[in-house]
């Protein structure tokens, strides 16, 4: 392999690995050559994946947007080094495997980064995810792929705004509501909730008409491309149910098993006072009630049968007995 002795070229990809590795990005791999340090293998990807993930906010007002500008600095960059590859070939330099990969095929990076901007609009971010009020769909990977070159996979062989393809996929909206969920943010998890909630799709002549589904079932989607804005799709046969039971049970409610014990830790709306759940463990009966005042305090109370369990789970007993859980949560759910 001939590398481009050009210090123009070093300098760019220079820049563009100093960008992805600024701030508290500190990783072990930084210290490589430019683009070689990106090229990760399974686990590398994996660790870097859970490191993202931990450095993700949760933010409940506005914040900057900074993955347009980033899109647009790697454009740049990009096509600069294009630019100076395309000159040392003229002047018969040899270049790497990879440069040549980067001239024969920049169109698709090309195609690539008009895609994102076309998925990404200014002010993008402050209606992320794409909800619909007024069709009541949570939207999967809108707008749809119908106009450019990219391909991800089966998807695109859907018409625009069905299913997976700009429409609402029902399996990913309960997941969204879940993560929710699992932040605390009771309120827009229960938002959520209601917009797809099937009973709410049907609970007058006018939106049975616009529905056309069966109300007491999940649809697995819900078209959003006209004529069929806010028309339920796949019914009975979809695993979306058990999604949407898992969501309700565990993540709402939730109730939880672990381990063959039992964790309360509901995520409700502030304006319940208070929920009861009756829980059958093989002979043993559950008789749970949950409650919540203004009062905010650092951990919730729980007693079980009048005693306190010393780790916040409940160990589970098939013994035939009427057992009592009371939990008075910590407020400011």
């Amino acid at each position: 392999m001939v590398k481009v002795k050009n210090v123009k070229i070093h300098e760019l990809l220079s820049r563009l690995h100093a960008y992805f590795r600024e701030s508290d990005l500190k990783m072990k791999y930084s210290n490589e050559e430019p683009l070689r340090a990106e090229l990760f293998n399974t686990d590398q990807l994996e660790q870097h994946g859970k490191y993202l993930a931990k450095t993700h906010v949760v933010r409940t007002g506005k914040a900057p947007d900074r993955l347009l500008k980033r899109l647009a600095d790697n454009e740049k960059i990009l096509a600069e080094v294009r630019s100076l590859l395309a000159e040392a070939v003229k002047e018969d330099t040899l270049v790497t495997p990879a440069g040549e990969w980067l001239l024969d095929n920049f169109y698709l990076i090309e195609d690539h980064i008009r895609t994102g901007k076309r998925h990404l609009p200014k002010g993008y971010s402050e209606v992320l995810p794409g909800v619909s009020d007024k069709d009541m769909i949570i939207k999967l990977l809108a707008p749809a792929f119908d106009k450019s070159a990219a391909n991800p996979g089966y998807i695109k062989g859907y018409v625009p705004g069905i299913r997976e393809n700009g429409g609402q996929y029902t399996h990913a909206a309960i997941w969204m509501i879940m993560a929710h969920a699992k932040t605390g943010n009771a309120a827009r998890a229960w938002e959520l909730m209601d917009i797809i909630n099937p009973i709410n799709h049907a609970d007058n002549p006018d939106k049975v008409e616009v529905y056309k589904a069966e109300p007491y079932v999940v649809a697995a989607d819900v078209y959003s491309v006209s004529p069929n804005n806010g028309r339920g799709g796949w019914t009975w046969y979809t695993g979306s149910a058990g999604w949407m039971y898992q969501l309700i049970i565990e993540w709402l409610l939730g109730i939880r098993i672990e381990a063959g014990k039992l964790r309360l830790k509901p995520c409700i709306p502030k304006e319940w006072k208070s929920f009861s759940v009756n829980y059958r463990y093989l002979t043993s009966n559950y008789h749970i009630v949950l409650s919540q005042g203004s009062a905010v305090r650092e951990t919730d109370i729980m007693t079980i049968d009048g005693d306190m369990p010393e780790d916040g789970l409940i160990t589970l007993f098939d013994d035939g007995a009427e057992h009592s859980i009371e939990i008075l949560l910590s407020g400011g759910q």
